[in-house]
């Protein structure tokens, strides 16, 4: 059988498919038996163009709400030549019967526990239109990658050719955030050794740009001692640079951040998102103590790791002032790199029901929900002034006058990405 597993076209600012090559890609193909022929498409990549005339048995598309309006423009023309089309990820996961005007079959759930049986499905010709697993994937128990799934991606036009998981879940619940309805609101790790040979793999007579990696994790600090343990043994495979997500509190933490340095972390991505203690409330992340801010980015950065600091606006409560409020912020302490993204009510969210529920939903032009357009009825600025204020921050953030300045703050660590990503 042939089988080819797409990921459309990813065209936003802030696009992690040119950035790093997709996990999903690698999780169904390491999924699939070895009799079948298997050929993984990101349309993202450059001079990657989908042949529908290539004989093809059964295709898998996975998607995010940005760009799946692709996917279905790929699904459907792959239906027209004759393929069933299996199509899985956060957005249809929520939309099921939007969905299905476009697929054979919509995988409600993770991969692990639904690709095997689509397969078996498939060849005994029984499709179903729906695959909801009654439980969550057991992490300890899913293949490990190998070379065989590695070598499926050009892995060659990626900033970042290796991305790694260790764990899903989330025990927050943040409003804007589908993650804890995806995967639970409890951290699931797989076995550390399982991850330990995953990354050896992927070192393995690597050198240069093909020694770094990424965690997509949305969490990989949350198990403290799963976390240590984890990069002690990672360690022992020589030199090489990562980057992460982690949470504000684990960032305070002196042990992980002494690993962290040690093993040459390039940055961690921590979600900041507003500068008012009452919005943080309103969007459920209460968790985050906006006091406590200024002395965290001291402290990560005085073990020399950059920080990638996001913010989120047109909240409920926020005003004009707001984006130059958080650019002196993070111009001040010397945050190294800034994320500013729009409110944006994925499906899936507590913040698409309330808004739902409120009648301020202004478009469902999937297209446009990509973080930097206002798809909503904001409180208390326009639309327009919310993009217009995102993108003056995208643009005095980055520019080099102000890196220069940044720069001054935090030498050791703005020094870093210099070297490894700007090269201004």
């Amino acid at each position: 059988m042939k089988i080819h597993i797409v990921t459309p076209k990813v065209n936003i600012r802030t696009s992690e498919y040119k950035f790093a090559p997709p996990m999903p890609l690698k999780i169904i193909a390491s999924l699939i038996p070895p009799q079948h022929e298997v050929k993984i498409i990101d349309e993202s990549i450059r001079n990657e163009v989908i042949n529908y005339d290539e004989p093809v048995d059964l295709v898998f598309i996975t998607s995010y709400t940005f760009n799946v309006l692709g996917g279905y423009n790929i699904a459907d023309n792959y239906r027209k030549r004759g393929a069933k089309v299996v199509m899985g990820g956060l957005h249809v996961r929520f939309m099921v019967d939007e969905a299905l005007q476009h697929a054979d079959a919509v995988a409600v759930g993770e991969a692990e526990n639904t690709v095997p049986e689509i397969l078996r499905d498939f060849e005994n010709g029984t499709l179903k239109q729906r695959y909801v697993p009654t439980e969550k994937c057991d992490l300890t128990k899913i293949p490990v990658i190998t070379e065989k799934e590695r070598s499926l991606l050009k892995l060659d036009q990626y900033t970042i050719p290796n991305t790694f998981q260790a764990s899903r879940g989330c025990p927050y619940s943040c409003e804007f955030c589908a993650v804890t309805a995806a995967y639970g609101a409890s951290y699931r790790f797989r076995k550390l050794e399982d991850v330990v040979k995953e990354v050896s793999i992927s070192l393995k007579n690597a050198t240069g740009v093909q020694r770094i990696l990424f965690f997509v994790d949305d969490h990989i600090t949350a198990r403290k001692s799963y976390f240590l343990k984890l990069f002690k043994e990672m360690k022992k495979l020589g030199h090489f640079m990562w980057s992460c997500q982690m949470t504000l509190k684990n960032a305070a933490d002196d042990e992980i951040l002494q690993i962290l340095s040690e093993t040459n972390c390039t940055n961690v991505f921590i979600g900041f998102e507003s500068l008012s203690e009452n919005l943080l409330k309103g969007m459920g992340k209460g968790h985050n103590k906006v006091e406590e801010y200024e002395a965290i980015i001291k402290k990560v950065h005085s073990y020399g790791i950059p920080i990638n600091g996001s913010f989120v606006f047109g909240l409920d409560g926020d005003d004009e002032g707001v984006f130059e409020r958080t650019f002196d912020f993070a111009q001040k302490t010397g945050i190294d790199m800034g994320t500013f993204n729009a409110m944006t009510p994925f499906p899936g969210t507590k913040l698409r029901e309330r808004l739902e529920r409120d009648g301020r939903i202004l478009s469902n032009d999937w297209s446009k929900y990509d973080c930097s357009n206002v798809v909503y009825e904001p409180i208390g600025m326009s639309p327009k002034t919310i993009e217009d204020g995102i993108h003056w921050l995208w643009t005095e953030y980055y520019s080099k006058e102000n890196m220069e300045k940044r720069q001054k703050v935090s030498p050791k660590t703005m020094g870093i990405l210099n070297k490894h990503f700007y090269n201004y």
